[in-house]
Order: C-alpha cells, then sequence, then structure tokens
C-alpha cells in the first residue's frame, strides 16, 4: 500500500506542549482521568521491531519532508 514508511519519534514533553497547544482543534482529544496518554512508547517499540526508520518530531516541516523525500 506505501512505498516507505516512517516513525516520527517524539519525546513526552513536546508531545505534552503539541497536545496542549492552543491551536489544536481538539485539544482533549487525548487525555483521560489519569491525564494525558501518551501513545509512543507502544508504537516505538512496534516500529523497532518492523525496522521502521525513526525520524525526529521536533524537526520542522519542512525537515521531514526533506528527510522523507530523499530516501
Amino acid at each position: 500500500m506505501f512505498d516507505r514508511v516512517y516513525f516520527l519519534r517524539i519525546d513526552a514533553e513536546l508531545q505534552k506542549k503539541r497536545l496542549t497547544s492552543p491551536d489544536r482543534p481538539t485539544p482533549l482529544m487525548d487525555v483521560n482521568d489519569d491525564g494525558f496518554i501518551t501513545w509512543g512508547d507502544w508504537f516505538e517499540q512496534m516500529a523497532k521491531e518492523k525496522n521502521i526508520p525513526f525520524i525526529e518530531a521536533d524537526q520542522t516541516p519542512e525537515q521531514i519532508f526533506r528527510i522523507i523525500s530523499h530516501k
């Protein structure tokens, strides 16, 4: 279905900052009674098992595009 797949890795603090951004259209989507739901750990483990290349999420969209368009 896809030619390439990448894992966009994000640290917990950056993820929390982005999830609480007032610019986000659904700011409560990733919150439950225990606080923020962080999805990265499970996905990261699966990506490692599947040998999926990692890209750091602290980059700009333009930087990420340059990385994926050169592979």
